[in-house]
């Protein structure tokens, strides 16, 4: 008699409803989460730690929009 080497499959809760979730967002909210994704790579916990705190993703992009042009300020200012 053989014995089959079988793994369960683990079913991650998390990225179903992420999975749900970006299936549900508009062409606008997907470039945005896009953009954010691109922003903070190399990040990824600091965007986690903001979608956490229950931003939806307009307010988040938005909060980092006006970060981005505060600093550009700065930057042009000097």
């Amino acid at each position: 008699m053989s014995e089959k080497n079988e793994q369960a499959k683990v079913i991650i809760f998390q990225q179903k409803k992420d999975k749900k979730t970006k299936s549900s967002l508009t062409p606008e909210q997907k470039l945005k989460l896009i953009t954010l994704e691109a922003m903070y790579e190399g990040d990824e916990a600091t965007l986690k730690e903001i979608f956490d705190k229950g931003l939806s993703i307009d307010e988040a992009f938005r909060a980092f929009a006006i970060t981005l042009f505060k600093e550009q300020e700065k930057v042009i200012r000097r």
